[in-house]
């Protein structure tokens, strides 16, 4: 478990492979696996429908309705909807997982955060906008209305909030908070007891400041939580800006992959979660969203997080920027941007991987689990045959062919232009089995490299190259 949150009667359990798990009451659905029963042992949300193939990274809970927040940006709800909280257009209490509406205001937009209230909920976007939906009898969404809204609304940016970049939200019972990049807070809603922060006890339809006074010189908000009971605020205040996601850059860029680090710091040590986004700038368009996005379930203060894009079906040689999320599980969340460019293209990618085994004509899935039994990451084999074997089907006979030359069976080639960072070695085998695998030295001077083995009295001989990126 990686993250909680708690409704009235709920609880919620965010689970490392992406699922989330439930119980206590259910009267609205609220648990989300298609009950309205009350279970007093955690049964899982259901994970068909709109949840079918997602991974959640983040959830929270309201009074009796539930959220959760999903790794491709999208919101997903379900419970009580008689005030349009599920945000799903309409008010009809759901007790499975419904798809937020990701049009109107949401529309091309990505959630990085997301807060549950008693009747309303929040959403955080990577641009640093807030939405809200639900009951709105207090002013909580914070549109300059009194009226509830069942699809999501745009939480007013002008006033306190103009020109600022949001980076965090939490929901009251009936009022909301939002953290800004420059240290500042904001709120809107029900103010009765005094929890805008704002110097007053007037409820306010529109985000503003609390007051920050009482600070000392240098000193900042850097994570905020509007308690247990619904009524109050608090704030986390440091001398000097507490990042939770620093600069990250691209590294390990290899065939297939680039994995983007980024040094996370957990304030208070709160379970952390994290995910990256990648974008392929263009003269029309300069943030369309075209990579998948990695999770990463941090759990120490310090820890350095991956973010893992598939890189296979990008450009060749092109320069992409990305944006790396962390949320830790008080509802802090912070964003940051980096770069990097996909290597260039490379002869390499046009060679064929093969299968080992007795299953190999067939294609065996078991054989082709982990033929190589390298046990190292971010490794291409190529297996080269020897002139008596028979290259009976066309995954053995597309691959490239040694030449048998004075008794040696040998391979050459030059190293691709523009290819740079990449390591050769190749080993030869008479059985492919693990430990038979043995070092054939380079002869060759770069780029040229030169693999050759004496075949001897052997009828049979497998060679293979491998290619990495350190």
């Amino acid at each position: 478990v990686v993250a909680i949150a708690a409704g009235l009667y709920h609880s919620l359990a965010l689970c490392s492979d992406g699922t989330v798990a439930t119980w206590g009451g259910s009267v609205y659905g609220q648990l989300g696996n298609n009950s309205t029963t009350d279970s007093s042992v955690p049964v899982a949300a259901n994970n068909t429908g709109v949840l079918a193939g997602k991974t959640v990274v983040a959830v929270a809970a309201g009074l009796y309705h539930s959220l959760a927040l999903c790794s491709d940006g999208t919101v997903i709800a379900w419970g009580h909807n008689d005030n349009g909280q599920l945000g799903t257009n309409n008010t009809a209490s759901s007790s499975v997982p419904a798809a937020v509406t990701g049009s109107g205001v949401l529309a091309g937009k990505s959630v990085v955060a997301i807060a549950a209230g008693g009747l309303h909920s929040l959403a955080l976007c990577a641009d640093g906008t807030v939405t809200a939906w639900g009951y709105n009898g207090s002013g909580q969404l914070g549109n300059n209305s009194t009226t509830g809204s069942s699809t999501p609304m745009t939480v007013t940016g002008t006033g306190v909030l103009a020109g600022k970049t949001v980076i965090a939200v939490t929901a009251g019972d009936s009022h909301s908070l939002a953290l800004c990049s420059d240290g500042t807070l904001a709120a809107w809603g029900y103010n009765g007891q005094g929890q805008l922060g704002s110097n007053s006890l007037i409820n306010s339809s529109v985000p503003v400041a609390v007051a920050s006074s009482t600070l000392a010189p240098g000193e900042r908000f850097t994570a905020l939580y509007t308690g247990a009971g619904g009524m109050h605020s608090l704030a986390l205040v440091a001398a000097s800006p507490v990042p939770i996601v620093t600069t990250p850059t691209a590294a390990n860029v290899t065939l297939t992959t680039a994995t983007l680090g980024a040094t996370v710091i957990s304030d208070g040590g709160a379970a952390i979660t994290g995910r990256g986004v990648v974008y392929a700038p263009t003269a029309t368009n300069p943030n369309p969203q075209i990579g998948g996005t990695g999770v990463g379930n941090l759990t120490t203060t310090g820890t350095t997080g991956a973010f893992t894009v598939n890189i296979t079906n990008l450009t060749p040689g092109m320069a992409y920027t990305f944006v790396a999320y962390a949320t830790n599980s008080v509802g802090t969340s912070y964003s940051s941007t980096g770069s990097f460019t996909t290597p260039p293209s490379s002869g390499l990618a046009t060679w064929r991987q093969t299968w080992y085994g007795a299953n190999a004509n067939a294609g065996n899935a078991a054989d082709n689990a982990d033929p190589y039994n390298t046990g190292v990451q971010n490794l291409a084999v190529f297996a080269f045959y020897g002139p008596n074997q028979a290259p009976s089907t066309a995954r053995i006979s597309d691959l490239p062919q040694p030449q048998l030359n004075g008794g040696n069976l040998s391979y050459s080639f030059a190293e691709p232009a523009g290819i740079s960072g990449i390591t050769y070695g190749a080993e030869w085998s008479l059985t492919l089995e693990t430990g038979s695998w043995q070092a054939i030295p380079d002869s060759g001077t770069p780029p040229q490299h030169i693999f050759s083995v004496p075949l001897g009295a052997n009828d049979k001989l497998f060679m293979r190259l491998r290619v990495s990126n350190p």
